[in-house]
């Protein structure tokens, strides 16, 4: 079925943070009859097994929950996102895979929240008591990699 008000490659306006600007995502299909975003993906074969069995990366989530925070905002009434997982590994069409999620508003307005608090922590000097989470890529994992 081919959905002739869809609208493609939207950016949106998500908000402002105090030092850090506007910040801006960008939606790749919304589906105003049925209130739907979709956010294309690409992966390899291995990841995508991963995310079958342990769920989706949290900050894909969280950046789903950030554009459909900024269609709202646009007057867009989006209230489902489906995240589609395309391999770069595999040309078979039976390898693609599908998450979808509701809104969340709470998980949106945390992470802007918590941007804000590391850019004024990062703006005032602080950032050297900042700790690393669990599982924080650019603090735990990249310093072992080597290229």
């Amino acid at each position: 079925m081919v959905y002739k008000h869809a609208e493609q490659e939207i950016t949106v306006e998500i908000a402002e943070i105090e030092g850090l600007g506007l910040i801006k995502g960008h939606v790749d299909l919304y589906v105003p009859a049925h209130r739907v975003m979709t956010d294309w993906k690409t992966t390899d074969l291995r990841k995508l097994k991963t995310y079958q069995h342990t769920g989706v990366p949290s900050s894909h989530f969280g950046q789903t929950m950030l554009y459909m925070l900024g269609l709202r905002k646009s007057g867009r009434e989006v209230d489902t996102a489906t995240l589609c997982y395309i391999p770069r590994d595999s040309n078979k069409e039976s390898d693609i895979w599908v998450a979808s999620c509701s809104f969340r508003e709470d998980v949106a307005v945390g992470l802007l929240e918590r941007a804000g608090r590391l850019t004024t922590m990062v703006r005032s000097g602080e950032a050297g008591s900042l700790v690393p989470e669990d599982g924080c890529f650019p603090c735990t994992v990249q310093p072992h990699l080597r290229y």
